[in-house]
């Protein structure tokens, strides 16, 4: 199987945690999704048995997403 990272934006932000379901912005709400490259999960579980190797995939998958909600924070503040 093949994992595809998915970045969801949403504007204005609507159905966080602090906020109840009902609370609807005064706005229409834009959902924007960008999507990044495939990822072999195989690639990892060359790295060692398969507990080792869900931790680097998991560490990977980690790392990017922060690095691309980064990117989103920056770009937003241009």
């Amino acid at each position: 199987r093949i994992l595809t990272p998915v970045i969801i934006k949403v504007n204005p932000t609507t159905l966080t945690k602090a906020e109840p379901w009902y609370r609807i912005p005064k706005r229409r709400v834009h959902f924007s999704f960008r999507v990044g490259a495939d990822i072999d999960p195989q690639a990892f579980a060359t790295q060692g048995p398969a507990p080792q190797a869900s931790r680097k995939l998991n560490d990977y998958l980690h790392s990017y997403f922060i690095k691309e909600l980064a990117e989103d924070e920056r770009s937003e503040h241009r």
